[in-house]
């Protein structure tokens, strides 16, 4: 193989394994506080990628496998609502998480792990819904 057929192969992989800017950690475990500063890139190959997302995250913990995995990338649509049975990122007086969303509590898939509910004084708020996440 010539050297330029090299450098096309490492062009086109170049090309289909895009880099992107991860900003946030998800929970899915005991809620992670979340860092300003934050940017981590990631490759992810273009054929992974849905048409539609407004940003990504990435997926710490072990509580809501067997559907995520800790590592895995999220695409997240920002939104205020998500419906019942819907996986979010929630912002929670206990950190962000992500889970599912069920009626007055976020579900956890792993049994495991204790679903999350809250005392009247305590904050959460959807901050989106996950439309996709890829898996290396």
């Amino acid at each position: 193989i010539s050297k330029s057929a090299i450098s096309l192969r490492k062009y086109r992989d170049e090309q289909e394994t895009p880099t992107f800017i991860v900003h946030g950690l998800e929970s899915a475990g005991e809620g992670e506080w979340q860092e300003d500063d934050l940017d981590m890139e990631v490759q992810i190959p273009i054929n992974e990628i849905p048409d539609e997302y407004d940003d990504l995250a990435m997926v710490l913990g072990g509580s809501m496998r067997p559907k995520l995995h800790n590592g895995d990338i999220l695409f997240i649509t920002f939104t205020k609502q998500i419906e019942i049975g819907e996986i979010g990122v929630f912002r929670t007086s206990r950190g962000n998480f992500v889970k599912k969303l069920n009626d007055g509590y976020l579900e956890s898939l792993n049994p495991d792990y204790d679903d999350i509910y809250f005392c009247e004084d305590e904050e959460c708020e959807a901050v989106g819904v996950v439309v996709d996440y890829y898996r290396k």
